[in-house]
């Protein structure tokens, strides 16, 4: 028969920690940790934290090893178990790692990230998740997937939005999410501490929500307009009659393949169709836009943003090649692509240059529609 000390872990994980790791934390310090993060905390984590208090005074000799720099992580990489209770501590941690959390255990931070914790200066789940890193980005926003689901789940059907629409705009929430996360906004009335002591689950929840209820509202406005009502609106006012605004991410129509089509790549489609206009005024108008665009962002988020819908000359790629061509994550692509097209949603410029633009084009159009009317527009 086995004793406790031949059993080895059969997990393959390993925890890496700092080199400037705490270690050890007396008894009052890691109290104060329980009681201020204690709704951050994995259960299994509040265990190791008792733990840690109940033996303070022997788990660093219990646990000791002759290799490991932090005598908590050596013990878990080793996975030598001589009791019970240490088999118990073992699976406890083996949880947190599996969850990708080991940094909730505050022996495994740094002074400066223990310090700005229990402070606030920084919203624990920012170091819990590394949301400083590209791997702890990407991980949040799978894991995130389940409360994009069930959220969604609640407004299919109340809405003209698919639910493909519906988890457009949740990625894009939880894309902000991952931006703005443990930031005061420069309009924000709320404090610093206030901010920070959201978990980032209710964060997202929160942002994920009011994208979806910011979208209801502006598709509220998209009116569907029959074949037959064309015709006769067309007779009688020349054009077809719509609202003043135009969204450039909003659809006013389908690809040959089915597809949606919005107003970008309307404005983008100029080949393989005979306009009825003068097209200079279309090319000076998207030259006003463009230029406008390039003063008020950087050249890698127009870059971006003129690939993502093949405008200016640029090849229509999709966001995951845009990703690896520029080296950054599918989520900051589509990050960059809605603050654009946000900016240019509320900017008083912008809106009226794509109104211009929409409008012109659409005159080019209109001997085209009328020839063949396309029962599958929506006019905006």
């Amino acid at each position: 028969m086995k004793t406790f000390t031949q059993v080895t872990k059969k997990s393959t994980r390993k925890i890496q920690v700092s080199e400037n790791s705490l270690i050890y934390l007396p008894v009052d310090q890691l109290k104060k940790y329980l009681d201020t993060v204690s709704k951050f905390l994995m259960d299994e984590t509040k265990n190791v934290i008792q733990y840690l208090i109940v033996n303070n005074s022997t788990y660093m000799e219990d646990l000791n090893n002759d290799t490991d720099i932090n005598v908590l992580a050596g013990f878990y990489n080793k996975g030598q178990i001589s009791n019970d209770e240490q088999k118990q501590l073992y699976d406890w941690i083996d949880k947190i790692v599996e969850n990708k959390r080991e940094l909730e255990i505050p022996v495994f931070l740094t002074q400066k990230q223990f310090d700005d914790i229990i402070s606030f200066k920084v919203a624990p789940d920012y170091i819990y998740y590394r949301l400083d890193t590209e791997e702890g980005r990407n991980h949040v926003a799978t894991i995130m997937f389940p409360l994009l689901n069930k959220i969604v789940s609640q407004f299919i059907g109340k809405s003209e939005l698919t639910k493909e629409d519906l988890i457009s705009c949740g990625n894009e929430a939880i894309a902000l999410a991952l931006n703005s996360y443990g930031k005061v906004s420069k309009k924000s009335k709320t404090d610093l501490e206030t901010i920070n002591n959201n978990t980032f689950l209710s964060y997202c929840g929160y942002a994920i929500r009011n994208r979806i209820l910011d979208e209801i509202k502006f598709n509220s406005r998209t009116v569907r307009i029959s074949v037959s009502q064309q015709q006769k609106m067309k007779e009688k006012f020349g054009v077809i009659p719509r609202t003043n605004t135009v969204s450039g991410d909003a659809v006013v129509g389908h690809s040959e393949d089915d597809g949606d089509k919005t107003v970008f790549d309307f404005i983008g489609d100029t080949d393989n169709i005979t306009y009825d206009g003068n097209m200079k005024d279309v090319e000076e108008i998207k030259s006003r836009l463009f230029d406008y665009l390039d003063k008020n962002f950087d050249k890698t988020k127009m870059e971006i943003w003129y690939s993502f819908y093949g405008l200016n000359d640029r090849t229509e790629m999709k966001g995951k090649d845009i990703a690896k061509k520029y080296n950054i994550s599918p989520s900051n692509v589509t990050y960059y692509i809605y603050k654009i097209n946000t900016f240019i949603k509320n900017d008083k410029k912008a809106k009226e240059l794509m109104d211009e633009l929409f409008d012109v084009m659409t005159e080019c159009k209109n001997i085209e529609d009328a020839k063949n009317p396309d029962n599958k527009v929506y006019y905006v």
